[in-house]
């Protein structure tokens, strides 16, 4: 698992056989609790799915609209989440998120 500063949580999945399948990407915050010496995670509910070839899937955009209009978040966090999901989306379309280093 990779978390980065930018607001996304990477896992890499795999297949039986042990073959990479995927990388599974969570739009994420996070806070510090100074208290406990931990972070907290905050899963914003978009998620994408990145093959290696750069295929690329968004997931849950529905889940984070319904969650908007039953009050369970906010437009602020709708809006938080648009905009790390598109910076993630940025640096797959331009082919540079096997750079990343995870």
């Amino acid at each position: 698992m990779y978390i980065s500063k930018s607001g996304w949580k990477v896992s890499k999945f795999y297949n039986k056989d042990g073959s990479f399948k995927f990388w599974y990407c969570d739009i994420i915050d996070y806070e510090y609790d100074k208290n406990e010496d931990k972070y907290v995670i905050i899963d914003l509910l978009l998620d994408v799915i990145v093959h290696e070839d750069g295929r690329y899937e968004v997931l849950d955009e529905d889940e984070l609209d319904e969650a908007l209009k039953n009050g369970i978040v906010t437009q602020e966090i709708k809006d938080e989440a648009t905009k790390k999901l598109n910076e993630l989306l940025d640096i797959i379309k331009s082919g540079k998120f096997n750079e990343l280093d995870f």
